[in-house]
C-alpha cells in the first residue's frame, strides 16, 4: 500500500476544539443567549408596562416641570377643519364617546405623539404656569422658545389625555391646532 499521508489538525481546528471544550465560553454563550432573549420580550411587552421603570426611577431630567401644558399638533384644512392639510404630530389612540367632534380630536380624546414635542406654556420663563390654561394663540402670535418652552418634551412612548383643544384660524391660511395635555393615568 501507498503511503496515506495522515491530515495534520490546523492551529483552527485546535483553537475551534479548545472554545468547544471550554466552560468559560460556554457560559458566556448561554449568557449571550438570555440577554438577546430577555431583550426581546422586554421590546415586546405593552408601553405600560414599560412604564413601570419611569414610576420606580423618575427620570431627573423633567422633575420639577408641570405635567401639564400645550403642544402644537399641526394644520387643519382652511376649508374643512375636520380634517388634517398635512399628518398631524400625534396618534389617536382611544377616541373620546362624545357624539360631537369638530376637529378631528376633541377633549377626552388619549393620544401618543408620533415624534418627542416640546411642551408650551406662554411665558413660562417669567410666571411659570400662570398661563397654562391659555392656549398659545390666544396669548401670542409667535412662540418664543427661550421663554415659552418649559423644558419637557413629550415622548412617543406616553399616552396623553386631551384636556382642551384650540384652533387659530387666519383668513386664507390652514387653522393650527394645539392640544392642552396631561400624561394619561393608565401608563
Amino acid at each position: 500500500m501507498a503511503d496515506v499521508k495522515q491530515d495534520k489538525d490546523t492551529r483552527v481546528d485546535i483553537w475551534l476544539r479548545w472554545l468547544k471544550n471550554n466552560p468559560i465560553t460556554s457560559v458566556i454563550i448561554v449568557a449571550a443567549i438570555g440577554i438577546g432573549a430577555a431583550g426581546s420580550f422586554y421590546k415586546s411587552l405593552p408601553d405600560e408596562w414599560k412604564c413601570v421603570k419611569c414610576l420606580i426611577w423618575p427620570s431627573p431630567q423633567y422633575v420639577g416641570l408641570p405635567n401639564n401644558g400645550w403642544v402644537y399638533v399641526g394644520y387643519l384644512q382652511k376649508n374643512d377643519v375636520k380634517h388634517w392639510a398635512q399628518p398631524s404630530k400625534v396618534d389617536i389612540v382611544t377616541m373620546s364617546d362624545a357624539p360631537d367632534r369638530n376637529y378631528p380630536i376633541r377633549a377626552g380624546d388619549i393620544v401618543r405623539p408620533k415624534m418627542p414635542l416640546p411642551q408650551v406654556i406662554i411665558g413660562f420663563a417669567d410666571t411659570k404656569e400662570e398661563n397654562v390654561l391659555k392656549s398659545p394663540p390666544e396669548l401670542v402670535g409667535v412662540i418664543d422658545p427661550k421663554k415659552d418652552y418649559t423644558g419637557r418634551m413629550l415622548d412617543t412612548k406616553t399616552s396623553y389625555l386631551v384636556n382642551d383643544v384650540s384652533v387659530a384660524a387666519f383668513p386664507e391660511h390652514d387653522a393650527v391646532m394645539w392640544l392642552r395635555l396631561t400624561p394619561w393615568a393608565a401608563n
